[in-house]
């Protein structure tokens, strides 16, 4: 797996770090499989670390989506991110943010970049939270038989989070990461609901749109999962 190197390299400088409280541990998953006229599978699993020290705040998400048809798959994505955010005041940070993505079926064979600059929550309040992003970074696209391209962005992010009830939450996140060879945006929109204690129910919108994509590919990217959310 492509991914694999960043994910441990990840793993390893996020996980050996002295900190003061334990890891909060998410893990998330979906399934659908229809027979029939046609038979159709997807998988979506999801891990999510956080760890919210004194000064500082670390973040660690890795995901995997795949989905077949009649036996073909016709996606397989791989994604890790990993934040740190420096604690300024109660609400300003410093931040840097590492990203890495293999789609085999975007014509890229992977996407990364790394991000640092400002971050500030707008609002917070008991029902309302809005946080905002902002800084340069560097981006590396591979594409099969072209050198790479390696340029200079500069990256501005929202997360939005609506407290609807006690067992009930919206969140929204839209990202823009743009450079002289290409601009990426991400946009999700997730309502979660508690079950138990350790266990809810996630439906969840996200796209993507990259500016320039390889030869026969599409701009857009989006889909609409359902997931269940294990906290442990």
């Amino acid at each position: 797996m492509r991914i694999l190197p960043s994910l441990i390299a990840v793993c390893f400088l996020f996980l050996n770090c002295s900190l003061t409280y334990a890891w909060e541990k998410e893990l998330a998953f979906g399934f659908l499989q229809t027979n029939g006229n046609t038979s159709s599978k997807s998988n979506n699993l999801k891990l999510h670390l956080e760890n919210n020290d004194e000064h500082l705040f670390y973040d660690i998400n890795i995901s995997f989506f795949s989905q077949s048809k009649q036996g073909n798959n016709t996606a397989e994505r791989y994604k890790v991110s990993a934040q740190t955010n420096k604690r300024i005041s109660d609400q300003k940070y410093l931040y840097l943010l590492f990203l890495t993505e293999d789609d085999r079926f975007s014509g890229f064979d992977y996407q990364s970049s790394i991000n640092f600059g400002y971050s500030r929550v707008l609002l917070k309040d008991i029902k309302n939270t809005l946080q905002f992003e902002f800084g340069p970074g560097y981006r590396v696209s591979s594409i099969p038989s072209q050198s790479k391209e390696k340029e200079i962005t500069f990256r501005v992010s929202e997360e939005y989070q609506l407290n609807l009830s006690d067992n009930a939450v919206l969140q929204q996140s839209f990202s823009i990461n743009s450079g002289e060879e290409n601009t990426i945006m991400n946009l999700e929109i997730g309502l979660t609901s508690n079950i138990t204690d350790p266990l809810s129910l996630s439906l969840i919108f996200d796209t993507r749109y990259i500016k320039n994509v390889p030869v026969g590919k599409k701009n857009y990217d989006s889909k609409i999962s359902i997931q269940f959310n294990y906290e442990f």
